[in-house]
C-alpha cells in the first residue's frame, strides 16, 4: 500500500509541473527538448542576367568650320592695319568683327556694315575675277543696272556694281518682304587672289550710313602696286613663237577687267609693212612693190574693234593711195595667238602710166596677234584687196593678194 500511494504523489506530482513548466525542465533530458525557433535568413533576390548590348559607334565627325581671318592685333578705333589691307574708319563704328577672310564693322545704331575681304587663290571662296564678275551681274533685281564700272581703289583697278536684295523671316510666308537692302560691292584682282568690299544697308538708309563708307575706301591701303607689274609675266623672249601660258593671259585678263582684248585700254595703233602678190588689172600684171598702212583701233568689246587706215601701195607699173574703215573681230580671245578676220571698204586711187582713177575698194582678210611685249602684239595678215576703178583712161578691178607683217601697240586709259 505504502509502495502505491508513493507512486500516485510522484504521479500528481509530474501533472503539475506539466502545466507550468517546458519540456526542457522534464527529467532534464538531453534530446528531448523542443527545437528551437530559428527564424530563415533573408535570400537576396537572384541577379538577372545581364543582355549585351551592342554599343552604337559614336557619330562621324561633320565638317569643320572653314578658318576665319582673325581681326588684327593692331585694330584700334578709327584704324585698322592688317597684314593685306589697311584703312581708317569713324571711331564709333564697332568692329573689326572677324568674317571669312576679312574683317567686318558695323555702326553704332543702324542697319548697315561694310567688309572688306582678302581671298587668297587657294581659298574655299576664290573665284577667278571673271567669274565674280558674271554673279555680280546677274545679282538684283530686274530694274538694276546688272552693268559694272571702273573705279580706282589706291594705284589699281576695280569694278563696282549695286544691286537690290530682300531679307525673308522664318516667320513670314514666302513672297512677303521683311526688308529691302541696298548693296555696293567693288572687286580687286590681284595676282595672289581677289579683293572683296561689301557695303550693305537697309535701302531708306543706305545714303545716311554710307559716309561712314566712304572714310574707310578713300582711305584703304592695298598692297603696293610694283608688286603686280604686267612685265613680270612678259619677260623678253628670244624669238616671236615663244607661246604664253594660258594662267599668264588669265592673270592678265583679271588684272585689266577684260575692257578689251588685252589691257584696260581701248586704243590700239596699227601699223603693217607688207608686199602685194600677183596684182592684176584687166588681166595685166603690176608688178611688185610695197605696201604701208597706218592705222588706229578702238575696241567695243573684247572681240571686235573697229577703226580706219590709209594704205600706200607702190607697184613697179603703179600707185595707189586710199582710205579705209575696217571692222576686225577676234575669233579666240586671250589665246597666246589669237586668230582675227578683217573686213575692209573704203576708197582708194590708182595711177598707172600718169593716168589716175579713183573708185571703191573691198577687202578681206584674216591674221593672227601675239604678244610681243606688254603692250605691243605683233601681227601677220594675208589680205585680199579688190579696187573697182570706173575711170576714163583706167577701167575695170584691181585685184591684189596681199602679205602684211606688223604690230599693233595699245595705248590711253
Amino acid at each position: 500500500m505504502r509502495k502505491r500511494g508513493v507512486q500516485m504523489a510522484i504521479l500528481g506530482l509530474a501533472c503539475a509541473y506539466a502545466s507550468h513548466a517546458s519540456a526542457v525542465d522534464v527529467l532534464n533530458l538531453p534530446g528531448l527538448e523542443a527545437p528551437p525557433v530559428i527564424k530563415p535568413a533573408k535570400q537576396r533576390p537572384k541577379r538577372k542576367k545581364r543582355i549585351k548590348r551592342l554599343r552604337k559607334p559614336p557619330p562621324a565627325p561633320g565638317p569643320t568650320a572653314a578658318p576665319r581671318l582673325e581681326p588684327s592685333a593692331a585694330a584700334r578705333p578709327g584704324n585698322y592695319s592688317g597684314r593685306f589691307f589697311t584703312f581708317k574708319t569713324l571711331p564709333d563704328w564697332k568692329g573689326p568683327l572677324a568674317v571669312d577672310a576679312g574683317v567686318k564693322y558695323v555702326p553704332p545704331k543702324g542697319d548697315a556694315s561694310f567688309t572688306v575681304r582678302f581671298i587668297p587663290r587657294n581659298h574655299r571662296l576664290y573665284l577667278k575675277p571673271s567669274e565674280y564678275r558674271r554673279r555680280l551681274r546677274e545679282r538684283g533685281e530686274i530694274d538694276n543696272s546688272h552693268i559694272l564700272d571702273t573705279i580706282k581703289i589706291g594705284q589699281r583697278l576695280g569694278s563696282r556694281t549695286r544691286y537690290t536684295t530682300h531679307v525673308y523671316g522664318g516667320e513670314y510666308l514666302f513672297g512677303k518682304r521683311r526688308g529691302r537692302r541696298y548693296n555696293e560691292v567693288i572687286l580687286v584682282p590681284v595676282k595672289v587672289g581677289v579683293f572683296l568690299i561689301h557695303y550693305e544697308a537697309n535701302y531708306e538708309s543706305f545714303d545716311k550710313f554710307r559716309s561712314g563708307y566712304l572714310v574707310m575706301l578713300k582711305s584703304l591701303t592695298l598692297p603696293p602696286a610694283r608688286k603686280y607689274r604686267p612685265e613680270k609675266y612678259y619677260a623678253k623672249r628670244r624669238h616671236l613663237l615663244r607661246p604664253l601660258i594660258e594662267e599668264t593671259i588669265s592673270k592678265d585678263q583679271g588684272r585689266h577687267l577684260d575692257r578689251n582684248s588685252w589691257y584696260g585700254n581701248p586704243y590700239q595703233f596699227v601699223f603693217q609693212l607688207g608686199v602685194p602678190i600677183g596684182a592684176t588689172v584687166s588681166g595685166r600684171s603690176l608688178g611688185g612693190g610695197r605696201v604701208l598702212v597706218f592705222g588706229g583701233l578702238f575696241s567695243i568689246n573684247e572681240n571686235l574693234a573697229v577703226g580706219a587706215a590709209l594704205p600706200f601701195t607702190n607697184y613697179s607699173g603703179a600707185s595707189a593711195f586710199g582710205f579705209d574703215v575696217f571692222i576686225r573681230t577676234y575669233l579666240m580671245k586671250q589665246k597666246p595667238v589669237t586668230p582675227y578676220i578683217a573686213i575692209n571698204g573704203g576708197l582708194e586711187q590708182f595711177k598707172i602710166n600718169g593716168e589716175a582713177s579713183t573708185g571703191t575698194v573691198f577687202s578681206i582678210g584674216a591674221g593672227a596677234a601675239m604678244r610681243w611685249r606688254p603692250t605691243i602684239d605683233a601681227t601677220l595678215e594675208l589680205r585680199l584687196r579688190n579696187s573697182a576703178l570706173d575711170g576714163k583712161a583706167i577701167a575695170g578691178t584691181v585685184h591684189s593678194v596681199q602679205l602684211l607683217l606688223g604690230f599693233t601697240r595699245y595705248f590711253g586709259k
